[in-house]
């Protein structure tokens, strides 16, 4: 069975569209902030206490504060917290504001930090 040889153009082709792939890919990954006031519109990620997590339709509307002065509501779908979590965890999360409420903030991921 004989297989075609690569032509040197196809090669570059493929690496390129490989590396045009990756930069795009590396555009889409949530911005590291230090407090809720720098959240914008795009995905961002912050580091939180939960001060308060109670359910509501859909997930849990959690009271969060950056450790700087900054609180704000946020909610979290059933999907990524499953049962709620208590007061003055700490966690990771993902976020960006709401397009109908620049106050409210909508979570993609939530990790909670271990304390031991």
């Amino acid at each position: 069975m004989n297989l075609p040889e690569a032509e040197p153009r196809h090669v570059l082709v493929a690496a390129a569209t490989a590396i045009v792939a990756l930069m795009a890919m590396s555009e889409f990954q949530p911005i590291e902030v230090a407090c809720i006031e720098a959240v914008g519109e795009d995905i961002t990620e912050l580091t939180v206490v939960v001060q308060h997590c109670r359910g509501c339709t859909g997930g849990f509307l959690l009271n969060i504060s950056d450790g700087l002065g900054g609180e704000a509501l946020a909610f979290c779908s059933s999907e990524l917290l499953p049962t709620s979590i208590p007061a003055g965890t700490a966690a990771h999360i993902a976020l960006q504001r709401s397009s109908e409420d620049p106050e409210f903030f909508i979570v993609s991921s939530l990790t909670a930090i271990d304390r031991k």
